[in-house]
C-alpha cells in the first residue's frame, strides 16, 4: 500500500511528466514496483539522492541575477544588489538561507551598497563593488552574528553622532542669531 503523501507526488510528478508527453497512461504498476508488497511504504531498490552540502572551496563567489523590480510611485529605482530605498532612507539587506536580514538604514545608496558588499564577502556572494584587502582580512576574523552586531552597532553610533551634529548645528545657528539681534 503506498501512503497517501506518495501518492500524491507520484500523481504530480505524472501531471508534470504528461505536460512533455511522456507519462504512461498506468502510474499505480510504477508505484508498486518501488515499494515492498506486504504494505509497509519502506522503497525498494537505490535510494533517492540526497541533498549534502559541499566544502566550500576557495570562497567562490555564488553569482545571482539582477532581477528588474516592480516601480513604486515613491521608490527611487536602484540597479544595486542588496538595496533600497524605502521610508526616504537607503537600505541594505540580504538573503541568507531562507531570511533576509537587514542589515541597516543609511543615507546614500553608496552606503548601503558597501553594507551590503560586506555582507555579500561574509556570505561569499558577489558584491556591488570590490572590497579592499585590508576590509576583506577584517571581515575574515567574525563570524556571521559577531559582523552583524558590529554593523549595527557602527550604524547606531553613527545615527547618534548625526544627531549631536544636529543640535550643536541648531545651537550655533541659535546662538548667531541672538548675538545679531544685540
Amino acid at each position: 500500500m503506498v501512503s497517501i503523501r506518495k501518492r500524491k507526488h507520484l500523481s504530480e510528478k505524472c501531471r508534470l511528466q504528461q505536460a512533455s508527453n511522456k507519462c504512461s497512461e498506468n502510474v499505480e504498476p510504477l508505484a508498486l514496483a518501488m515499494y515492498r508488497p506486504d504494505g509497509t511504504d519502506e522503497y525498494i531498490g537505490k535510494p533517492p539522492p540526497l541533498a549534502f552540502k559541499t566544502p566550500f572551496k576557495d570562497k567562490e563567489l555564488k553569482k545571482r541575477k539582477l532581477h528588474r523590480r516592480k516601480q513604486v510611485n515613491n521608490q527611487e529605482p536602484c540597479m544595486l544588489r542588496g538595496v533600497y530605498f524605502k521610508n526616504l532612507k537607503w537600505q541594505a539587506a540580504i538573503k541568507v538561507g531562507k531570511k533576509q536580514v537587514h542589515l541597516g538604514t543609511v543615507n546614500t545608496q553608496e552606503e548601503a551598497a558597501h553594507l551590503y558588499d560586506r555582507a555579500a564577502y561574509m556570505c561569499g556572494r558577489e558584491p556591488n563593488f570590490q572590497l579592499t584587502d585590508e576590509e576583506k582580512q577584517e571581515l575574515q576574523s567574525f563570524e556571521w552574528e559577531e559582523f552583524l552586531a558590529l554593523t549595527r552597532k557602527a550604524i547606531a553610533h553613527k545615527k547618534m553622532q548625526n544627531k549631536l551634529e544636529a543640535q550643536m548645528r541648531r545651537r550655533q545657528a541659535a546662538m548667531a542669531v541672538k548675538t545679531e539681534q544685540s
